[in-house]
């Protein structure tokens, strides 16, 4: 209903744009952060994403042992619905975690569920690129 109507404008007005640029549009990101339900037109929600992803990591555990290393390359919000899913982490919370880009991530399975080796890892990078605030929790 109204909540559809408003959030395909909330599209128009935040896509590729950085928190920074959206300005007064902040609102539509908030509403979209606030309900994991809610989706912006031709877009899929949180919700929809985070159980997307929970569905593709349980085809690759599937596939490879606990002792084999698999590499799986994605955006901030598949590797925070990656994250969320490992740690049984409410969907609701996932978009806390930060994700610096070209970032490194290590899980290794745990008889606990999965331990975390290394977080928004970038020490690969050369360290020219690593500036300003890259890891620290974002709004």
């Amino acid at each position: 209903g109204s909540e559809q109507a408003v959030l395909r404008a909330g599209k128009q007005r935040v896509e590729g744009k950085t928190y920074e640029e959206l300005g007064e549009n902040r609102k539509w990101v908030k509403m979209w952060r606030e309900d994991p339900t809610l989706r912006l037109e031709g877009g899929e929600s949180r919700l929809e994403l985070f159980n997307r992803v929970g569905k593709f990591v349980e085809r690759v555990l599937d596939k490879h042992a606990d002792d084999e290393a698999v590499l799986i390359v994605g955006h901030g919000g598949v590797n925070k619905s990656i994250i969320g899913y490992l740690f049984s982490v409410d969907v609701k919370h996932v978009w806390r975690f930060y994700q610096s880009n070209a970032c490194v991530n290590v899980f290794r399975p745990h008889e606990m569920g999965y331990l975390c080796e290394a977080w928004n890892d970038l020490s690969h990078l050369p360290h020219r690129l690593v500036t300003g605030d890259q890891g620290a929790l974002r709004k």
